[in-house]
């Protein structure tokens, strides 16, 4: 039985006329911290016709875990000199979960592994940051799983080399009369859409929590954006939960609400805010790929080891003065987030399923030929990583 958590721990679719729908994006909203809202790529049903970049069929070079065609970058690969062609790193979204990429660009990690970047938040629809990788106007895309993966599923030629948060995450928030899991047997679930992530995330933990997420609960589904809405639907009584992202969970416990569940404590591979290229980028760009991914890496124990410096980036790329709500994102992302941004196949399968739901295009995928895992394993292996970590 799920306990309340401690305090802290607490498509596009490529064709004429396929429509990725809003039920494939990502889970609960991606939060603003008060006042300013922070700019993110919408993963809402926008449709976007473009025309690929190469070839769509599956590339045996980038299969998961084996190594592409480029050969493994020696030590100059890393020099602290930022040498080359500007490498565009897009952020689909200035929320917590992309917290290291913030990082990494304000505290110089990439230039420090040798990159010469041009990171920025991109300010469109998720569909189009997708369509900009695949037309060469983007090097490296983060933007939320569901949206790429149903793209792929409809000829785009890219391919996952690995994810922010590569579990499930969010928090469940309910009434004070709700106090485990058991308790919302009978109730009311607030979600944002059917058959979408954070329903499957809900479902998990109220499965885990030992009801049967199909007979002992009720889901509604409210999509009005903010999360006002849903706080008037659960403090009128109209519902018993929901779900929201820090720093969203503190204006839900102002509101009269406790976090029942931290979904990143259960630990189910979903991966979320995944990182991607193209096939053709990966192939002849490996190298730059890995630099990427090390100073991500390094910006994830830069937090742990400075929270200030966290705050810091929270504060700048939301356009917020909320030190405080600043603050508790990063203690969130400290417990939250892994030491490795890696995806697992497990974990995409997961997404596959709820993709699949809405568009059956995505079921036909061979996973392992849009995943690859060699440049993570290969920091991990390196020791790249406990050395990062160290103390």
């Amino acid at each position: 039985m799920l306990k309340p958590r401690p305090r802290h721990k607490t498509a596009m679719a490529l064709g004429i006329s396929v429509i990725l729908l809003s039920a494939c994006a990502s889970a609960a909203p991606s939060p603003s911290i008060t006042p300013s809202p922070s700019t993110s790529a919408s993963t809402g049903p926008a449709a976007s016709s473009v025309s690929a970049v190469g070839s769509s069929t599956p590339n045996p070079s980038v299969a998961s875990g084996s190594p592409v065609a480029a050969a493994k970058p020696g030590a100059s690969a890393f020099s602290n000199t930022p040498a080359g062609p500007k490498v565009r790193i897009r952020l689909g979204a200035t929320s917590v979960p992309t917290l290291a990429l913030q990082v990494a660009a304000d505290a110089k990690l990439y230039e420090k592994n040798g990159m010469n970047p041009d990171a920025q938040p991109f300010t469109g629809a998720a569909s189009a940051l997708i369509a900009a990788v695949v037309s060469n106007e983007i090097d490296i895309g983060q933007v939320g799983t569901e949206g790429v993966l149903g793209a792929i599923a409809h000829g785009a030629p890219l391919v996952f080399v690995g994810a922010l948060m590569p579990e499930m995450y969010g928090i469940e928030m309910a009434g004070p009369d709700i106090k485990q899991v058991t308790d919302l047997k009978g109730k009311t679930i607030l979600i944002s859409g059917f058959g979408n992530a954070e329903h499957f995330k809900t479902r998990k933990a109220i499965a885990l929590g030992g009801l049967d997420p199909d007979k002992d609960v009720t889901y509604r589904s409210i999509q009005e954006p903010g999360l006002a809405g849903r706080l008037a639907a659960v403090t009128s009584g109209q519902a018993a939960a929901l779900q929201a992202n820090p720093p969203d969970d503190l204006v839900a416990e102002k509101a009269g609400l406790h976090a029942l569940v931290d979904l990143s404590q259960l630990h189910v591979p979903y991966p979320g805010s995944s990182l991607f290229v193209t096939k053709s980028y990966l192939a002849a760009h490996r190298a730059t790929v890995l630099q990427f991914l090390r100073a991500t890496t390094e910006a994830i124990a830069l937090v742990q080891k400075d929270p200030a410096q966290g705050a810091s980036s929270v504060l700048k790329w939301t356009k917020s003065d909320d030190r405080v709500a600043a603050q508790h994102s990063v203690d969130w992302f400290k417990s939250s987030a892994p030491k490795l941004p890696a995806m697992t196949l497990d974990g995409l399968k997961n997404v596959q399923d709820v993709v699949a739901a809405q568009d059956p295009e995505a079921s036909k995928l061979d996973l392992a030929t849009i995943l690859d895992t060699s440049l993570t394993d290969e920091l991990q292996k390196s020791g790249f990583v406990d050395q990062v970590n160290a103390h």
